[in-house]
């Protein structure tokens, strides 16, 4: 809008809004505008003008309802304010619609067909007035334009505890109240959708009912769904094996197999691992349902009880050393001495050979089988 001052020669308008004796302006709330007028003895003065922002009315969106021309067939009455979504607004009919009782259309013995009514509220001036249009269509219900139909089906079947299963409707039809015989189907009643990890395995039989409405009866459709139950996967117990031996693992359960890492697609797999490895097998049945399980090979290092050795001492310490400690002979640690045929017990791991018969002792070492010999040779002594 524009705002015009006078009463001098120079004007200066508040809030940088202009230097004119007119300014144009665009507030977006009410505001007041105070304007400095100077004459051409440089004195001056000041005047407000406050410009009223008003809101703009607002209708709603058009919009439209169906009743029918009997109330014996159907409902034939309709309050209209429930079709707007702002208040304060008045209805009127347009062209030959009838007049309404208060703000509520009755089709009762009306012919069928479209009946308008503007609903229009009043803008606070300078501001327009808004206006939105509600169509009602009177129907003869006593026949049904369109029957509905509540065909579906699944894509059966499937497998229990994997994600979800969704309906397919039939062309046309219409998804209504979704239920389930017998119970332990995990199903949504509004969309048919089931729950696979929550139900349980079997057969269901699922029902799809659309209700009646108007002159359109009630429609029921079924449908079947299988959910298997998963295939008990058994990938057998752990296994432990030295470093650098084979061993076969078999797993049980189902049809199909598959190994991880490549290790195989059969039951049976021949590995041979360099170190501790944790294996997965997958296995899958007749009805393409899988489940997997887990088994351990457990590589252990080889046991070394290193070289065989010998020594030499004599019969007498009088004559020479007759003791040795044999764990001093070997390079592993951790094995067991034991004697080997007429070799006498040690005393710990000391052998001592004061007052034996001069010849070779025998010992074996054992860490892992492997043994270590003590070849001693008691010299003759002379008397």
């Amino acid at each position: 809008m524009t705002l015009t001052a006078s009463g001098g020669t120079n004007y200066q308008w508040s809030d940088g809004a202009g230097n004119t004796a007119s300014i144009s302006i665009n507030p977006v709330a009410t505001t007041t505008y105070t304007v400095t007028v100077s004459d051409a003895a440089a004195c001056s003065a000041t005047d407000d003008v406050t410009v009223i922002v008003n809101n703009a009315a607002d209708a709603g969106a058009d919009n439209s309802a169906t009743v029918c021309d009997n109330s014996g067939e159907g409902s034939s009455a309709i309050d209209l304010s429930t079709l707007v979504s702002a208040a304060g607004g008045v209805f009127a009919p347009i062209g030959g619609a009838p007049a309404l009782a208060g703000t509520t259309f009755d089709g009762e013995g009306l012919p069928t067909g479209n009946y308008e009514y503007s609903y229009t509220v009043a803008g606070i001036a300078p501001c327009p007035d808004d206006v939105a249009t509600i169509s009602i269509t009177v129907n003869d219900c006593a026949a049904c334009p369109n029957p509905p139909t509540a065909g579906f089906s699944y894509a059966s079947p499937f497998c229990v505890g994997v994600g979800t299963a969704s309906i397919t409707l039939d062309a046309g039809a219409t998804a209504g109240l979704f239920t389930a015989n017998p119970a332990g189907l995990s199903i949504n009643a509004t969309t048919g959708e089931v729950d696979l990890v929550a139900s349980t395995a079997g057969t269901y039989t699922v029902t799809n009912t659309v209700a009646a409405s108007g002159a359109c009866p009630q429609a029921t459709a079924t449908a079947n769904i299988s959910i298997n139950s998963l295939p008990t996967a058994d990938a057998g117990i752990d296994q432990s094996i030295c470093q650098g031996d084979n061993v076969t693992l078999t797993a049980s359960g189902g049809t199909n197999y598959q190994w991880s890492d490549g290790a195989g697609n059969t039951a049976s797999i021949s590995i041979n691992p360099v170190a501790t490895t944790t294996y997965t097998v997958t296995v899958s049945d007749a009805a393409a349902c899988s489940a997997t399980d887990d088994v351990t090979v457990i590589v252990n290092n080889a046991a070394d009880a290193g070289a065989d050795n010998s020594a030499t001492v004599c019969d007498n310490s009088g004559e020479g050393s007759s003791a040795i400690d044999l764990s001093t002979l070997v390079s592993a640690a951790g094995g067991v001495f034991a004697p080997i045929g007429g070799a006498p017990a040690l005393a710990g791991t000391t052998f001592d050979g004061e007052g034996l018969p001069t010849g070779n002792y025998e010992y074996s070492y054992t860490r892992r089988a492997l043994p270590l010999v003590l070849m001693m040779w008691l010299p003759s002594v002379l008397l």
